[in-house]
């Protein structure tokens, strides 16, 4: 099974709700060897945010990963906001609330 986080579908709805307001979602595949069943799931589920894949690991030590799942808060302008260690679900009021605050920011 590939290593999309169980919150994808949630990082799709939330997506979805906010990417008219520049908001952008992209997901990491870290996954080595054949990518196609990352793809098959990501399908399956009804994820259409892009997904790049790393296979090296490049952007994984450039952002220093320290766990999985991981998100980044970048803002527009390319500045660094924060990152969450560990599954969050981006489509409660918690979560939209921090995306409402980044999208008033810029």
């Amino acid at each position: 099974m590939p290593t999309l986080p169980r919150g994808a579908a949630r990082l799709q709805k939330i997506w979805q709700t906010y990417r008219d307001r520049g908001f952008v979602v992209l997901g990491i595949a870290a996954d080595k060897g054949d990518l196609s069943p990352v793809s098959d799931y990501a399908d399956r589920i009804g994820v259409d945010f892009p997904i790049l894949f790393d296979p090296q690991g490049a952007v994984r030590n450039q952002y220093e990963v320290i766990g999985l799942p991981m998100s980044y808060l970048i803002g527009r302008d390319g500045r660094f906001s924060g990152r969450i260690v560990g599954y969050r679900d981006w489509s409660s009021a918690e979560g939209r609330a921090i995306v409402d605050g980044l999208l008033d920011d810029y």
